[in-house]
């Protein structure tokens, strides 16, 4: 066979082939999610354009991850990187926004019904918030709408778990700020609260003269920080559990919660008041099989923040618990949104150990493309697949298109490589002499680069090349027939 593979024989040899999935596999990988070491993709990312699901799925196991949550806001999801995960025993659970947030407002109009502009959350200073819009949660319309939309995506999918990210007010410390920094303020959210909670006013957040000003009339702003946490735990149980909702529709799936935690004195406190998440309330009314942590910006932003930091949240993993004893602790962290916290491996490590030692059972981290090596390391070979001369190399991460010239020509054990293409982080050989399951051979990959083009950012940094005389021994692995 000749290796002229650009197009469509890639495919044949990349895509999973006839993955048929079964309840009893199914029910298998469900199990594992509540307790996996996990990781975020969003293949909106430009590191997953351009290449196969194999080459992601190979790329995804290579680095040990266990489980994945794909960021999902609108659909469609990559073709054949689901079952292709799945046909590994890999969990595959849907992750969304239901805010919104990032889509533009051209998408909104398409995707949301006519009337949508009417539930957007507005804040005391719009300017801060201009480039995002964010839909609120306490609107029965938006609900009813939401739904059928959600459950079209667990089911065409076969998503085997599901969770909302930041359902929350995100002002962080605007109340602390001065001038204050708050919302839902629109007229629609007020007209809400004061509807559902009685009163005849809403606390202002603009003059400190006026007598319901929210630092002078704490009733009322008490009254309006538990209206939030009202909404934002009502919303969640009204998707997943109510008739028409996710649990219906899906109902073997993992369902999992979401607040934020922060290092900072009587944080879960602080939270709730913040951003209207409160652990134990929202744990009790939406039963979920597992409650995530996401570790909150002022947190995974800063360059100081120490590995071991879990250990600091442990009155949110304590609130978990107390609300319901069965549930399965997680924690999310984010590892790489700023070139200034992209956390290196040993970081990672720790990270890991610590929320081990602090009782969680699940972690999962943002973003598996902006991990440290992406930017920083040249690319090694982890995983040598052959069947007869039709070989893969699977590399840690994604190869520049160097590497087909490169290897070409250079041996593995007894066989030389007589043509190559990269796809993604695996390179597809053949070669001239079948190499067979369970030998060991020495590859040179010295000067094999990997790809800035794929990395996000403006900071994509230089080609990292692996230096001379690199090598690795590797057993070779059993393959599928390519032609599958």
């Amino acid at each position: 066979m000749k290796i002229k593979i650009h197009s469509a024989a890639l495919l044949i040899l990349t895509l999973c082939a006839g993955f048929a999935d079964t309840p009893e596999l199914k029910q298998a990988r469900c199990e594992k999610l509540p307790t996996a070491d996990a990781v975020q993709i969003d293949t909106g990312f430009p590191y997953y354009a351009g290449r196969s699901p194999r080459s992601i799925a190979n790329e995804l196991e290579v680095n040990g991850i266990q489980a994945v949550y794909y960021f999902v806001i609108l659909p469609p999801v990559m073709p054949g990187l689901i079952p292709e995960l799945q046909s590994r025993g890999v969990p595959v659970a849907l992750m969304t926004l239901p805010a919104m947030v990032y889509p533009s407002e051209a998408a909104l109009d398409n995707l949301l019904p006519e009337n949508w502009r009417e539930w957007q959350v507005e804040f005391t200073d719009p300017a801060r918030m201009s480039q995002y819009i964010f839909i609120g949660f306490n609107y029965p319309e938006y609900r009813a709408w939401y739904k059928p939309y959600l459950n079209k995506m667990l089911t065409d999918n076969n998503f085997d778990g599901f969770t909302f990210a930041e359902v929350m007010y995100p002002i962080g410390d605007g109340v602390e700020q001065s001038p204050p920094f708050y919302g839902d303020v629109s007229e629609n959210f007020r007209r809400s609260f004061m509807i559902e909670t009685g009163n005849d006013a809403f606390p202002d957040f603009s003059n400190p003269s006026s007598p319901h000003y929210f630092k002078t009339d704490t009733a009322l702003y008490q009254a309006l920080a538990a209206y939030r946490v009202k909404v934002v735990n009502e919303f969640y149980n009204d998707i997943i559990n109510s008739p028409d909702g996710a649990r219906a529709a899906v109902p073997n799936i993992r369902f999992a919660t979401w607040t934020l935690g922060i290092n900072l004195p009587d944080g879960t406190a602080k939270l709730r008041e913040r951003e209207g998440n409160d652990i134990a309330s929202m744990i009790r009314l939406v039963r979920p099989d597992m409650h995530f942590i996401q570790t909150h910006a002022p947190d995974w932003s800063n360059p100081d923040l120490p590995p071991d930091y879990p250990l600091l949240y442990a009155p949110f993993f304590e609130e978990i618990r107390r609300a319901a004893p069965g549930v399965k602790v997680a924690l999310q962290g984010d590892f790489g949104s700023l070139t200034a916290t992209r956390r290196s491996p040993e970081w990672r490590r720790i990270f890991h150990d610590a929320a081990a030692k602090a009782g969680v059972d699940s972690t999962v981290w943002y973003e598996f493309s902006l991990r440290s090596e992406v930017y920083d390391q040249p690319p090694e070979p982890r995983k040598l697949t052959a069947n007869s001369t039709n070989a893969i190399l699977t590399f840690d991460h994604r190869l520049g298109p160097d590497a087909e010239k490169i290897m070409t020509g250079r041996r593995l054990g007894r066989a030389v490589i007589r043509e190559s293409v990269v796809d993604g982080c695996d390179l597809i050989c053949e070669l001239d002499t079948p190499l067979y399951p369970g030998e060991i051979v020495n590859i040179d990959y010295s000067g094999v680069p990997d790809d800035p083009s794929v990395r996000f950012g403006d900071d994509t940094g230089p080609v990292n090349a692996a230096p001379e005389e690199s090598a690795a021994p590797l057993k070779v692995l059993p393959r599928p027939d390519p032609a599958g």
